[in-house]
């Protein structure tokens, strides 16, 4: 079975198929704080992410491709939350440190060619 559930957990596995659907729905409405682990999930059918998009699950654990994880990370929080970032640092969503800029400084603006 691509998904398994214990108890408040749901561990996606391989492909998964959109057979899973009902059933993911029907953990998500009887889970009062479901989390959920993609590490080992290769392929999810749409309708399984748009479950978890709408549901609000935590991930538990990102899947291993890079722009699901992107975009799954954007909406849905993890399980456990990353420490602060340290001063004078910004955390973006995906988790990634980014240098803060000054206040007093403006990104350079692109010179225009005359014609």
């Amino acid at each position: 079975m691509p998904v398994r559930y214990v108890d408040a957990l749901a561990i996606f596995e391989g492909p998964c198929a959109p057979e899973e659907a009902d059933a993911l729905l029907e953990w998500l409405r009887r889970t009062a704080k479901p989390s959920a682990d993609l590490r080992a999930c290769d392929a999810p059918h749409t309708a399984l992410v748009q479950l978890l998009l709408a549901a609000r699950v935590n991930l538990a654990a990102a899947p291993p491709d890079p722009m699901l994880a992107a975009c799954l990370g954007a909406h849905l929080p993890l399980a456990a939350a990353p420490d602060p970032a340290p001063p004078g640092k910004l955390r973006s969503r995906a988790g990634r440190q980014t240098p803060q800029p000054p206040a007093d400084r403006r990104p350079p603006q692109k010179a225009r060619a005359s014609k």
